[in-house]
């Protein structure tokens, strides 16, 4: 008879072959791994491990779908940018609100400039904002579809949006400024000192709790927090807006030739 031809592959003694699926259960490890697992304590720490496995995975596939459905929401649902419209409308008018009060303040108590020119730049940037904001309400709700606007009308539209961000940056920057340098003061000096070693001309305002300049302080800090957040508001719109429009237009695998270039 002749003889058998070697296998291609050693016969393993220890653990299963290369053709053998691997798998967590302690007895399908070969007979080197079920002689060292006598006790319970192995098989217990390999269900525990496995189960911990299956709950991280399960927690991650639910992260990945909420995150999913978040961004379906964001970038399919026609009443997004209407909401964020909405917000930095609100958020806009109580800024204007809160700079005229500044004013106002100031001129009952004839101190009219002890903040800064900040309430004064607010109140001309933000009707303004106003009037730009509703118009773009109108204009992606009440008019042609975008898809349908010319190239350079979308480039405008999108350029406004990037100057009132502009605008508002630079108002956020001044009003952080005058809260730090004002004549009232609102900050002690030490807030300053690593930067200016001049010192601050004294004023006779009263800065106790209560006092007209404690209230401006407040004002001040009040109105930095709404331009922040008006600020927030228009990035986020045009972020989501770009989103929006890259995910209309994107490039179809499965879409003719002459629909991609369309």
């Amino acid at each position: 008879m002749p003889t058998p031809r070697p296998p291609f592959t050693l016969n393993q003694v220890n653990s299963p072959g290369w053709e053998t699926p691997w798998t967590s259960r302690a007895g399908a490890q070969g007979p080197f791994h079920s002689r060292l697992g006598h006790g319970g304590d192995e098989d217990e720490e390999e269900e525990n491990l496995e189960s911990h496995s299956d709950t991280s995975g399960a927690n991650v596939s639910r992260w990945k779908s909420r995150r999913k459905k978040l961004r379906m929401f964001l970038l399919t649902h026609p009443y997004v940018p209407l909401l964020f419209r909405f917000i930095n409308i609100s958020f806009t008018t109580a800024t204007l609100a809160i700079a005229i009060r500044i004013r106002e303040s100031e001129k009952r108590n004839e101190v009219v400039g002890v903040v800064g020119s900040s309430p004064t730049l607010i109140i001309i940037f933000a009707p303004l904002t106003l009037v730009h904001v509703i118009g773009a309400i109108y204009l992606e709700y009440f008019g042609r579809p975008l898809g349908l606007w010319r190239t350079s009308a979308k480039l405008a539209h999108t350029l406004s949006e990037v100057l009132f961000i502009c605008a508002w940056s630079a108002a956020l920057s001044l009003c952080f400024d005058n809260f730090f340098t004002s004549l009232i003061p609102c900050t002690a000096p030490s807030s300053i000192s690593w930067y200016d070693s001049l010192p601050r001309p004294h004023l006779n305002l009263p800065t106790v709790e209560g006092s007209v300049g404690d209230v401006l302080c407040d004002d001040q800090l009040a109105l930095i927090c709404l331009v922040f957040v008006s600020l927030i508001m228009y990035v986020t719109n045009l972020v989501i807006s770009l989103y929006r429009i890259f995910e209309k237009v994107k490039y179809l695998p499965g879409a003719p030739l002459g629909l991609r270039s369309r």
